[in-house]
C-alpha cells in the first residue's frame, strides 16, 4: 500500500486527531477498507466530503482509540461523536442529521465546528460577513471607513466628535479585532485537523485524485489564514484621520498649497541630514498639475500652426463618442474605454489626471455628469473634458502663489473660450473669497455693441440664476450709480467706451512728464483724474478679442491696464501677430510686477538662443493655448467638419499694371528725394517721414491691386497735375483691349489656382455686362482726375468765394475759369449778351475780356448732376437697401461710373471673386459665402457686382454703418435663406462673430500677418458648423502680394516659436528664474498700427473696433 508522508503542522501524538466519515462503501476517495455494518440515517442528500473535528488531540485524554473505521462507524450510528465519548465540548449532533452539517429551517445546511465559533465557514468564505471587516492586503479596516475612502461626496464626521463617542466607537473596534482573532485562530485549527486527517489516510491508503486536490487547497487556505492572522496581530497602524472634502475651490488650493509648503519642508530636512552625511539627494519630481510644472504642463499642447493649410488641415485623430453617462465614475470610464488604440500613453495619462483634479478642485457635487460632459452647477449645459481642464488651469492661476493672478487663454477661435470664461466666473465666486477689497463685478470688455449683445446672449444661455439675472450691458451716463454698479455679477462695456472714459491726451503726457510712464506712480496719479469704470475695484477683469491691445503705444491699451481688478484675464484667438514685443502688454495687464519697461523686456527676452527660451517659458506659464490640431484623450478636440484651402495668384491686367507702376513710382520719387535731403544732414523727423512715406507706398500698391477705384481721394487730394498727367499717360500708353477675363485666362496657363473655378469663369463669359470681365479703361475716369487738378485751389475770379468755381466754364479769350452762373452774371450786365466781349477779365495781368467758353465736367460737376437727377439710385444697395457712405472725393469714381460715357472698370481681383462666388452659387446653391475685404470701396464696388449679377448680400461694416444697420445686417445673413453673401471688412469680421450659418470664404486681399485671416475664417470655421469649409485667397503672383505673403511666413514662423505651434517644447525653469524673466516704454508704433493711421488718411479703413 502506498502512502503520502506526513505533513501536517499539528503536533504529531501519535494519535489520530480525525475520524472520516462515513458512507456504504467507507470513506469517499479511500478502498481497501470494510464495509460499514451500519448506515447513519440522515434527512439530507449524503455530501460529498464531511469530516467531523476534534478540536486537538488533547481533547483525547489518556485514552487509546483504535483507529479502525468500525469503531467510528460504530459510534456514528448510535449518533455519537468521538468527542462525545471522551467529553469533548463539540456540540452534540442529532442522529437524523449528518455528522458535520448544521442544519436550521429555511437555510441552506454550512458547515459548523464548534460552539465557541460564532460564524460557519465554508471551504475559504470571508471573516467579514458578520463582524463588520473585511480583510485587506494590510490587514482589516471597517467597511464605513472604506465606504468613505472611495466616496468624497460621503458625511463627513466632524473631527471635535464627543469624547464618549471616540471612546464608544474605540471599543467596538477593539471587540471586532478580538473577534475576528479567534475567528481565525478556529479557523486555523478546523483546517489543520482536516489536513491531518487526510494526511493520516495518506499513510494507511491511497488516496484519490479527488483527497490529493482537496489537500492541496486546505494547504493553501492553511497559508492564507496564517497571514490574515500575522496581519491582524500585527502592531496596529495608526492612519490619519481623513480630511473632509474640501467645499470649493479655494479650499482646494489652500490645503494643496499647505501640502505643498509640508513637503517642501520634509524636503528640506531630508537635505540638511543628506548633507551632514555627504550624500546626494534626489530631486522630487514636479507635479505636472502645479504651477511650478506649468511650462512642462503647457508645452503638450501646443502643436504646430504653420499657415492656413496646416492650420485646417485635417486631423485624422477620431471624434469622442456620444456617451449617456450620469456619474462620473461612467464619464470617466467612458473617457478611458474610448481612448483610440496607440495613441501618446503618456499624453493621455497626464490628460486623465488633470482632469479628474479639474473636477475634484471644485467640491463635492459641483461637477455632475451629463452624457459626455461634464455639467457645472450654475450652469445650464455642460463643458467638454477639455474645456473643464481649462478652468482648472484658469482656478490654478486665480488661486494660486505666483503672480500674475490671470493670465491669457488663447484658445484657437471655435474652441469656446467664452463659455469657460463663464464657467471660471462661475466655479470662483465673490461669495466664497473672505477679501472683499474688490466688489462682487466680473467686467468683460469687448470690441463693438454688437459683441456685447452677444454676450449677454451667451450669459444668459449658459448661466444660470444669479448669474443670468445680474448681468449689465454698461454706458456712460445709463443711470446707474457705482453702487449698484457693484452689485452687478457680470458687466459687459467695449473698448470704446473705456477709452473715452480716459482723460484727454494733454493730461496725460503731462502726468508721464511727472511720472515714469509705466511705475505705479503714473497710473496712481492717472486714476485720480479718472471715474466711471476706473473708480471700481472689480473682482475680475476679461478682455475678450484682447490683442486690442497688443501695441503698447495706445489709449486702449492704456485704459485696459488702468483697470483695478484682483484677477486678470484675456481671451486671444490670436495673441502674436507681427512681432514677438507685443507680447508685453498683456504682461503689464495681466499685472506681472516683474515688468518694467519695453526695452528691459527686449534685452531679456529677444535676440538670441538664450533669451527666446525664457519667453517661451514664460509664455508657457501664463498661457494656455491649444488649436484645431490639438487632441484630449487622444480625440479631437474640436470635432469640425472638413476644411479646404486654396490660393488663387493672378496676373494683373495690363492697364492695371501701368497704374501700379505709376503709383509705386510716384512714391519712390518722393523717397529718393528725402533721402538725398538726410544726406545732406537731415533730423530725426526726416526719418520718420520717409518710414510715413514708405508705409502709404504700400498701403496704395495694396488698395491699387484691388480695385484702382480705392486711391481716387489720395489722387485728388495729393497728386500734383503732373504726378496725375504722369498715371494718365502710363495708362493709355497701355493699349491693350483685351477683356479682363481673357487677361486673367493668360496668366492662369502656369497653373496658378485659377483654372479650378474654371466654370464660374465661363459663366461671367455668358454675361453681356462689362462688369462682369469686360474691358479695363479709365481714360476717360482720369480726364475727368485731370480736369478737377486743373482748377483745384483756384478761386473765381468774379465771385471770389467758390473754390473751386462752381460749374466752371472757360473764357474763350483767356482760359480762366469761372463759375458758370458768375460769368453768365457779368456777361448779361452788358449789351450785347453772351457773345458780346466789352468786360474785362478780372484776372491780374489779364488784358483780354471775358468771353463763355466751354464747359468741362469735373468727378464734382459729374456728382452733383447725376445726384440731382430724381430717377438716379445708386447701385451697390444690400438686401436692407443699405449702402457704404462715401465722401464726394472717395466716391466720384463710382458715381461717374455708372454713366454711360464714363465706363466702369473691372479689375482683375473682383473679377476673379465672382467667378469664385459664381462657381460657388452653381455648386451648391444653398450654402452662404463671406466676403473678406480691407476696403471699404472695394466692397462697396463687389457689392455692384453682386447686384448686378442678382444675388442678395449685405455688408458689414463698423465705418459708415449704424449698429442697427449692422445687426439686420446680421440677422438677414443668418436668417433669410435668399440672402447669399456677407461682404466684410476683415478686421470687423475677425470680431468674435459667429458666423458657421456660412461655409465658404473669400478673402480679396492678404493681410500683414496671417493671424488675421485665421481669425476670420474661424468666424465659420468653428463649433456649430455642420457643412465642410473652403477658405479661398486672391493673391496676384508679383507686386505688393507676394511680399506680403514673404512677411506672413517670416512673422509665422517667429511666432509660431514663441507660442510653441511649432511642437517643440521650451526648456523649463526654476521658479527663481520665472520670477527672474521680465522686464520690458515706449516703443515705435508696430507696423500694424501705422497702416491703420495711414488707412484712416486715405478714408478706407473699416474701424473694427469702433462701437
Amino acid at each position: 500500500m502506498s502512502t503520502r508522508p506526513h505533513t501536517s503542522d499539528a503536533p504529531d501524538t501519535g494519535q489520530p486527531l480525525l475520524f472520516a466519515p462515513l458512507s456504504a462503501n467507507g470513506p469517499e476517495g479511500c478502498t481497501g477498507l470494510p464495509k460499514a455494518t451500519s448506515t447513519p440515517t440522515v434527512s439530507q442528500p449524503q455530501p460529498q466530503r464531511e469530516v467531523i473535528i476534534i478540536e486537538d488531540s488533547q481533547c483525547l485524554g489518556d485514552q487509546q482509540l483504535s483507529p479502525s473505521i468500525e469503531t467510528a462507524e460504530h459510534q456514528m450510528s448510535l449518533g455519537q461523536t468521538p468527542c462525545d465519548r471522551v467529553g469533548s465540548d463539540v456540540t452534540h449532533q442529532p442522529a437524523n442529521q449528518e455528522p458535520g452539517i448544521k442544519q436550521e429551517d429555511g437555510q441552506e445546511p454550512s458547515l459548523f465546528f464548534s460552539p465557541h465559533l460564532n460564524h460557519a465557514f465554508w471551504e475559504g468564505t470571508s471573516l467579514g460577513n458578520h463582524s463588520g471587516m473585511t480583510m485587506g492586503e494590510d490587514g482589516f479596516e471597517s467597511d464605513t471607513e472604506s465606504a468613505m475612502s472611495d466616496n468624497d461626496d460621503s458625511d463627513y464626521v466632524d473631527d471635535e466628535a464627543s469624547d464618549s463617542d471616540t471612546n464608544d466607537l474605540s471599543t467596538s473596534r477593539s471587540k471586532k479585532r478580538d473577534e475576528a482573532s479567534r475567528n481565525i485562530e478556529a479557523r486555523l485549527k478546523d483546517l489543520e485537523n482536516k489536513k491531518g486527517n487526510i494526511v493520516y489516510l495518506s499513510e494507511h491508503m491511497s488516496l484519490s485524485e479527488k483527497l490529493e486536490k482537496e489537500l492541496e487547497t486546505l494547504e493553501g487556505e492553511i497559508t492564507k489564514s496564517k497571514a490574515a492572522q500575522a496581519a491582524l496581530n500585527a502592531p496596529k497602524i495608526h492612519k490619519p484621520k481623513r480630511r473632509r472634502p474640501v467645499k470649493n475651490v479655494r479650499e482646494y488650493f489652500a490645503r494643496k498649497h499647505e501640502d505643498e509648503d509640508k513637503r517642501a519642508a520634509e524636503d528640506a530636512t531630508k537635505k540638511r541630514k543628506g548633507s551632514a552625511k555627504g550624500g546626494v539627494q534626489k530631486k522630487r519630481k514636479t507635479s505636472t498639475i502645479n504651477e511650478k510644472g506649468g511650462a512642462q504642463k503647457m508645452s503638450r499642447i501646443f502643436d504646430s500652426m504653420n499657415g492656413i493649410e496646416s492650420v485646417i488641415a485635417e486631423n485624422n485623430a477620431p471624434v469622442m463618442p456620444k456617451g449617456n453617462a450620469t456619474t462620473q465614475k461612467e464619464l470617466f470610464s467612458h473617457y478611458k474605454k474610448s481612448i483610440p488604440e496607440g495613441s501618446d500613453v503618456r499624453r493621455n495619462s497626464t490628460q486623465q489626471r488633470d482632469l479628474k483634479e479639474a473636477w475634484k478642485m471644485f467640491g463635492p457635487k459641483t461637477i455632475t455628469a451629463a452624457g459626455d460632459r461634464c455639467l457645472m452647477k450654475g450652469m445650464q449645459f455642460g463643458l467638454l473634458d477639455y474645456q473643464l481642464m481649462a478652468v482648472g488651469w484658469m482656478m490654478s492661476r486665480e488661486c494660486g502663489r505666483t503672480l500674475p493672478y490671470g493670465g491669457i487663454l488663447a484658445d484657437a477661435p471655435g474652441l469656446g473660450k467664452t463659455v469657460t470664461s463663464l464657467a471660471a466666473i462661475i466655479g470662483n465666486p465673490p461669495d466664497i473669497d473672505p477679501d472683499k477689497t474688490f466688489c462682487k463685478a466680473t467686467l468683460i470688455v469687448v470690441p463693438n455693441k454688437d459683441i456685447a449683445d452677444q454676450w449677454h446672449q451667451e450669459v444668459e444661455k449658459h448661466c444660470r440664476p444669479p448669474y443670468s439675472d445680474w448681468v449689465l450691458k454698461y454706458r456712460p451716463g445709463g443711470g446707474m450709480t457705482l453702487a449698484q454698479l457693484k452689485e452687478q455679477l457680470i458687466i459687459i462695456t467695449t473698448y470704446h467706451t473705456i477709452t473715452k472714459e480716459l482723460p484727454k491726451k494733454p493730461v496725460i503726457e503731462r502726468l508721464k512728464g511727472d511720472h515714469d510712464a509705466d511705475s505705479e506712480s503714473f497710473k496712481e496719479a492717472l486714476r485720480k483724474k479718472t471715474d466711471g469704470l476706473f473708480s471700481i475695484k472689480f473682482r475680475r477683469v476679461i478682455l475678450d478679442e484682447a490683442h486690442q491691445i497688443k501695441n503698447n503705444d495706445t489709449r486702449v491699451k492704456l485704459a485696459c491696464c488702468m483697470l483695478s481688478s484682483k484677477y486678470h484675464w484675456a481671451l486671444t484667438g490670436t495673441p502674436l501677430s507681427n512681432k514677438l514685443e507685443e507680447i508685453f502688454p498683456y504682461l503689464q495687464f495681466t499685472g506681472c510686477k516683474f515688468t518694467k519697461s519695453i526695452q528691459d523686456f527686449r534685452k531679456k527676452y529677444i535676440g538670441n538662443d538664450s533669451n527666446n527660451d525664457n519667453l517661451e517659458t514664460l509664455i508657457s506659464m501664463i498661457m494656455l493655448r491649444r488649436t484645431n490640431q490639438d487632441t484630449f484623450l487622444g480625440h479631437k478636440v474640436l470635432p469640425l467638419p472638413k476644411a479646404h484651402a486654396h490660393d488663387i495668384k493672378i496676373s494683373l491686367s495690363v492697364k492695371e499694371t501701368a497704374i501700379y507702376n505709376a503709383i509705386d513710382e510716384y512714391y519712390r520719387r518722393i523717397i529718393r528725394a528725402l533721402e538725398a535731403k538726410l544726406k545732406k544732414g537731415g533730423d530725426q523727423s526726416l526719418k520718420q517721414q520717409i518710414d510715413r512715406v514708405r508705409l502709404a507706398r504700400q498701403v496704395r500698391l495694396r488698395q491699387v491691386t484691388s480695385h484702382p477705384f480705392t486711391i481716387e481721394k489720395i489722387i485728388q487730394e495729393r497728386f500734383r497735375e503732373d504726378d496725375i498727367v504722369g498715371v494718365q499717360r502710363a495708362h493709355n500708353k497701355a493699349k491693350s483691349i483685351i477683356p479682363i477675363l481673357e487677361s486673367l485666362k493668360d496668366g492662369d496657363k502656369g497653373s496658378h489656382g485659377l483654372m479650378r473655378f474654371k466654370a464660374g469663369m465661363y459663366h461671367l463669359e455668358t454675361l453681356k455686362d462689362d462688369v462682369f470681365g469686360g474691358n479695363f479703361d479709365m481714360k476717360a475716369l482720369f480726364d475727368l482726375t485731370l480736369s478737377e487738378a486743373n482748377i483745384r485751389g483756384i478761386a473765381c475770379g468774379l465771385c471770389k468765394k467758390a473754390k473751386p468755381p462752381v460749374k466752371p466754364v472757360r473764357s474763350s479769350e483767356c482760359q480762366h475759369v469761372f463759375c458758370q452762373g458768375c460769368i453768365l452774371k457779368a456777361l448779361a450786365s452788358e449789351k450785347g449778351g453772351l457773345h458780346k466781349t466789352g468786360v474785362a477779365c478780372p484776372k491780374d495781368d489779364c488784358d483780354s475780356n471775358l468771353g463763355y467758353g466751354e464747359t468741362f465736367d469735373t468727378l464734382v460737376e459729374v456728382q452733383d448732376r447725376v445726384k440731382g437727377d430724381d430717377s438716379f439710385k445708386e447701385p451697390g444697395r444690400d438686401i436692407n437697401n443699405a449702402r457704404p457712405l462715401r465722401k464726394p472725393n472717395e466716391n466720384g469714381f463710382f458715381i461717374a461710373s455708372t454713366q454711360d460715357e464714363y465706363p466702369f472698370p473691372p479689375s482683375s481681383k473682383l473679377t476673379t471673386a465672382m467667378a469664385v462666388c459664381a462657381q460657388w452659387l452653381m455648386e451648391s446653391p444653398d450654402d452662404k459665402i463671406v466676403v473678406f475685404t480691407q476696403f471699404i470701396m472695394t466692397g462697396k464696388v463687389m457689392g455692384r457686382m453682386l447686384e448686378t449679377f442678382g444675388v442678395k448680400f449685405a455688408y458689414y461694416y463698423s465705418s459708415g454703418f449704424s449698429d442697427s444697420q449692422r445687426t439686420r445686417s446680421i440677422k438677414s445673413f443668418k436668417t433669410d435663406p435668399d440672402c447669399k453673401v456677407l461682404i466684410a471688412g476683415l478686421g470687423c469680421g475677425a470680431q468674435s462673430l459667429n458666423l458657421t450659418v456660412a461655409n465658404r470664404v473669400l478673402s480679396i486681399e492678404p493681410w500683414w500677418n496671417r493671424t488675421r485671416e485665421l481669425q476670420a475664417f474661424g468666424r465659420v470655421h468653428r463649433m456649430g458648423q455642420e457643412k465642410e469649409c473652403t477658405f479661398v485667397r486672391i493673391m496676384t503672383q508679383k507686386f505688393i502680394d507676394s511680399r506680403i505673403d514673404e512677411l506672413q511666413q517670416q512673422k509665422q514662423e517667429i511666432i509660431d516659436r514663441a507660442l510653441q505651434d511649432d511642437g517643440h517644447v521650451p526648456t523649463p525653469l526654476s521658479d527663481v528664474q520665472l520670477r527672474q524673466l521680465i522686464d520690458p516704454d515706449s516703443s515705435p508704433e508696430t507696423l500694424e498700427q501705422e497702416i491703420k493711421q495711414a488707412l484712416e488718411e486715405a478714408g478706407e479703413l473699416d474701424e473694427g473696433d469702433e462701437d
